[in-house]
């Protein structure tokens, strides 16, 4: 009996050493750090994918550890700033904006070099690049956009391309 109360006595010192799990919902964390899922085409969750294959949709962040690509090709692609003129959700502008994506490309042999890719700007402003004529980086989207009432940082936001050997129509 003195081992059996000993035992609980140390199940319960153990159990009150550990931090209690906190729901997210009721989390003390800023809203920006729970992360909105994105999905792709075919309806899955899009995670990092460091090496994603042609036909697919791909994200980056302006995070240390997903922001650098590698496309087919060799072609290293890293996302260094996000500058987001659009209008917030629920405010009246005069014009919608745009959003303008800076990413260093790093080609095998090639000094690197960077190219900006736009939403929402004019026809003239880019929102694909074409490598070696066969392979195509589009921007597809900036989430999350800020509103009236809470304005999104670039490092909250994840830029969604897509990687394609045809350009995207």
């Amino acid at each position: 009996m003195k081992k059996l109360s000993l035992f609980f006595i140390i199940l319960l010192l153990f159990a009150s050493a550990c931090d209690p799990i906190h729901n997210p919902d009721n989390s003390d964390k800023p809203s920006a750090d729970i992360q909105v899922q994105h999905y792709d085409n075919d309806g899955e969750v899009m995670t990092f994918n460091k090496k994603p294959p042609f036909g697919s949709d791909f994200l980056l962040r302006l995070d240390e550890e997903e922001n650098e690509v590698y496309l087919p090709g060799n072609i290293a692609v890293k996302l260094t700033r996000i500058k987001d003129m659009r209008c917030p959700i629920g405010k009246e502008c005069s014009q919608a904006g745009s959003v303008q994506v800076v990413l260093e490309i790093d080609l095998v042999g090639e000094d690197p070099y960077e190219e900006i890719l736009v939403l929402g700007g004019s026809l003239e402003d880019p929102s694909f690049l074409e490598f070696y004529g066969t392979t195509y980086l589009t921007l597809i989207a900036v989430e999350p956009v800020s509103s009236a009432s809470e304005t999104v940082e670039a490092e909250d936001q994840i830029v969604i391309f897509s990687v394609t050997r045809y350009p995207i129509q």
